[in-house]
């Protein structure tokens, strides 16, 4: 593990420290389940029926579309949260093997969707700026996936009746999940390096489950936008190496330096607090980008129920808009940097806290993605 100490004296003892991390967000899960309800079976109105019937195309305020939206909800985990996105002080190593919760938080002002803070310029920020008043709706939780239930924490389908359940009527809703269900997978160690990860077919069922909830909830004329899990396999070429600021206190003596984000992700393995061990403990590069294509797969699931539910008249009889942001991998001739799904991570883009959610940065990054890179239309 490589660690860097500012007082040379006191170098050899904090190397023999075991270093701990735990996010919240990265709980252990139970194994991937692919048992689901298969989609019914659909009915299909024509692309031209269901675009005269519906209002003009939705977009933000200074999009260059132009719809004005005054209630808006999201639907997602940590990354919507704005998790560890404040990582303006350092990783207090002191604190981390008892009281983790005292150094990892949820930021919901610097989330990309839900933010107030200007440096993200959020979704919620840029519809504001047109409708004062806008009402917002976080639905989104720290740790949740979109196929499992796992520690009590809402899943793509739940989240969707809890959004129901609230009584709100949101004409413009954002879902952005899947990272979890690939962080909270152990690391495989057979010859297939996705083996561990939830099939694409059970992706494909738990993301039907929940539009279909979305379909039957929200009101005649109403948008669901599903953004495209990012590719959490590029992290770890962006931050492997980047060294993040630490202090700790050895024999009640404070100790400032810095360890590289590797080492700090074994060392929280080995205390058993994994950040996302499927791909931050695989050292084989050729490995990480198998599970890279597993989580394109899954985005090209995804995208294909998106626009399925949105010209299926018996699955969505209320006419809601289902968009998505995903038009394929690069490597299968997607442009870059025009989707999440598709973005590229910097040494910026990422919080030096944990070395993995998105900084302020990152934040702000995506929502200008969404904002105005992405194209919504099939």
């Amino acid at each position: 593990m490589a660690v860097m100490i500012s007082n040379p004296a006191l170098r050899a003892t904090v190397l023999g420290l075991g270093l701990g991390l735990g996010l919240a967000a990265c709980a252990a899960p139970p194994p991937a389940d692919d048992d689901a309800t298969e989609s019914q079976a659909s009915t299909r109105r024509a692309p031209d029926e269901s675009a005269s019937s519906r209002p003009s195309d939705p977009t933000l305020p200074g999009a260059g579309e132009g719809r004005t939206v005054r209630s808006l909800a999201n639907l997602g985990d940590s990354i919507s949260q704005g998790f560890d996105a404040d990582d303006s002080e350092p990783i207090d190593l002191s604190l981390l093997a008892h009281s983790p919760e005292q150094v990892f938080e949820d930021a919901p002002a610097l989330s990309w969707v839900q933010g107030s803070d200007p440096r993200v310029r959020s979704l919620a920020s840029r519809h504001k700026a047109a409708v004062p008043d806008l009402v917002v709706t976080p639905v989104s939780r720290t740790g949740a996936e979109l196929v499992s239930t796992h520690a009590g924490l809402p899943n793509f389908e739940q989240q969707a009746r809890d959004l129901a359940a609230k009584g709100v009527a949101p004409d413009m809703v954002y879902v952005l999940l899947g990272g979890n269900d690939v962080c909270h997978r152990p690391r495989s160690t057979s010859a297939d390096p996705t083996s561990t990860l939830y099939s694409v077919d059970a992706f494909r069922r738990a993301a039907a489950a929940g539009l279909t909830v979305l379909a039957e909830k929200l009101p005649r004329g109403a948008t669901v936008r599903v953004v495209s899990m990012p590719r959490v396999d590029r992290l770890y070429d962006a931050a492997a190496e980047l060294q993040v600021p630490m202090r700790d206190v050895v024999s009640g003596v404070e100790v400032n330096g810095s360890i590289a984000c590797k080492g700090l992700w074994s060392a929280a393995a080995r205390v058993g607090q994994p950040i996302c061990p499927a791909v931050t403990l695989e050292p084989t590069a050729s490995r990480r980008a198998a599970i890279g294509a597993r989580i394109d797969a899954y985005n090209d699931a995804v995208a294909a129920e998106v626009r399925a539910f949105d010209v299926d008249t018996t699955r969505n009889p209320n006419g809601v808009r289902f968009e998505s942001d995903w038009h394929g991998s690069v490597e299968r001739g997607g442009a870059a940097d025009a989707s999440v799904g598709t973005l590229g991570f910097g040494a910026s883009h990422i919080s030096r806290r944990d070395c993995f959610h998105p900084s302020i940065e990152g934040q702000r990054r995506i929502a200008e993605t969404v904002a105005e890179r992405a194209r919504w239309t099939p």
